[in-house]
């Protein structure tokens, strides 16, 4: 029987407990979401308008986390890029609809379960239509998996406030073929509809220099 285990990376990383109390109050008095049956108070939009949501304070945090991760999948020696994140609280009755992160630049996902509950409510959603529960959401959990993977989460049952940090890792540039080759993705938006247009450009890097082999005749001996 065939397996798949989504994560493709994993760490148990503390956080600045007080700043993160301080940032779940203020996400609780902001945006709330009740799109497509969803319910649950996020930062994701004032994020994606100007990047000053109450989380914005761990945005160095976070940038320094990817930069382990892209060590770690040997990525970052040959990519160039950006991080977006946003927090996400859940309070009683409150879930989120199956979904994904893909846009077509995201390279991976990721959520930080920065206070999580009792019980397990964050899942993938597999094309059987099972959903899959990771183990991997305790407190401090740190998940990756690729952003086109579905996944969505169970109503909150307790009177605990659950709260997660999410994020992208946005592809600018990735170098191939010993930094000959490079594909390099441009994010355009739309205007009229406030969507976003991707240009994907695939080249040759022009600081690219061969290395040609000199043989003598001693060499060829």
């Amino acid at each position: 029987m065939s397996r798949c285990n989504p994560i493709i990376w994993y760490d148990n990383i503390p956080i600045d407990e007080e700043l993160l109390s301080d940032t779940i109050d203020n996400i609780l008095l902001g945006d709330q979401e009740f799109r497509g049956g969803d319910n649950y108070h996020t930062s994701y939009f004032i994020n994606s308008n100007n990047g000053n949501g109450a989380d914005s304070i761990f945005q160095g945090y976070y940038n320094n986390i990817v930069d382990r991760i892209l060590i770690d999948l040997g990525l970052h020696h040959r990519s160039s890029c950006k991080v977006g994140t946003w927090m996400q609280v859940y309070t009683t009755g409150q879930n989120m609809r199956i979904h994904d992160h893909y846009g077509g630049g995201e390279l991976v996902s990721f959520v930080h379960f920065v206070q999580p509950i009792d019980s397990k409510v964050f899942y993938f959603y597999d094309s059987n239509n099972n959903k899959i529960y990771p183990d991997e959401q305790k407190k401090n959990d740190f998940i990756v998996f690729p952003p086109w993977l579905q996944h969505g989460v169970d109503n909150n049952k307790t009177t605990d406030k659950r709260a997660i940090i999410s994020g992208n890792v946005m592809l600018d540039l990735m170098y191939k073929n010993q930094n000959m080759n490079y594909t390099k993705i441009n994010y355009l938006k739309r205007v009229q509809d406030g969507g976003e247009q991707l240009l994907i450009d695939n080249g040759k890097n022009p600081e690219y220099v061969e290395h040609k082999q000199r043989h003598s005749e001693l060499d060829s001996l």
